[in-house]
């Protein structure tokens, strides 16, 4: 905050994201992720706006073959 505070900002955003990988089913990885995301004020320090979204997703890409 206190940065945003020094550039003369009035709005601080800020952000986050979060994923992890899950086991293998078949040839499939599973994936969850999370962001999130908040505007907050400089001038008082109370969030204007805040939000957040889950998503998940079977993929082949990030499997690897073992070597034999």
């Amino acid at each position: 905050m206190e940065a945003a505070e020094k550039a003369g900002a009035d709005y601080l955003i800020f952000g986050e994201a979060i994923s992890e990988s899950s086991d293998t089913f078949g040839n499939y990885r599973t994936s969850r992720a999370r962001v999130e995301l908040k505007i907050i004020s400089t001038a008082n320090n109370n969030i204007v706006w805040a939000d957040s979204a889950y998503a998940g997703a079977e993929d082949t890409a990030e499997i690897k073959k073992k070597k034999k």
